[in-house]
């Protein structure tokens, strides 16, 4: 019994670690998805319409993906696997696309419902696009709501021991 306990202990704490590892390198690639989308809304063609938003958040997305692969493959689980492969890229990858397509669709519902409660709070009218910062918040809140399931296919499937 007293082993069990101490197996358990042992791993959650080092699950704990790995987590942690993780969500520091999934800042750094939220701060180049949030910070490049935001740039990119702000000051170029892609802040005018939602189809647009979502061109805007593809393109930040790319560059997040290739930075949190690069430091999770070498750093976060780097005592797990074979850094770099191919075939665990391609699972990265593949993993990616699927917290993509959630984050789109919670970017897509949060700034819905952040652009109607504006609305109905006469922060803005019903004709004026949400605001930048808006748009930021709403994808700040879609990153937060996808992190726990990139962290568990990456950890039990890219990255599996």
């Amino acid at each position: 019994m007293v082993n069990k306990k101490i197996s358990l202990k042992r791993l959650q704490q080092q699950h704990g670690l790995v987590f942690l590892k993780y969500a520091l390198v999934g800042i750094s690639g939220t701060f180049i998805d949030v910070g490049l989308f935001t740039f990119l809304v702000a000051t170029t063609f892609l802040g005018s319409t939602p189809t647009l938003h979502g061109v805007a958040a593809s393109t930040s997305f790319i560059l997040a993906v290739t930075n949190n692969y690069y430091w999770n493959s070498r750093w976060t689980f780097a005592a797990d696997n074979r850094a770099g492969s191919k075939k665990q890229f391609a699972k990265f990858l593949l993993v990616s696309a699927g917290g993509w397509l959630l984050n789109l669709c919670f970017l897509t519902v949060f700034s819905s419902l952040l652009y109607q409660l504006m609305i109905s709070t006469s922060f803005i009218d019903g004709v004026a696009p949400i605001p930048t910062w808006g748009l930021t918040i709403a994808k700040i809140a879609a990153s937060v709501a996808v992190l726990l399931y990139n962290f568990i296919a990456n950890r039990f499937w890219t990255f599996k021991q």
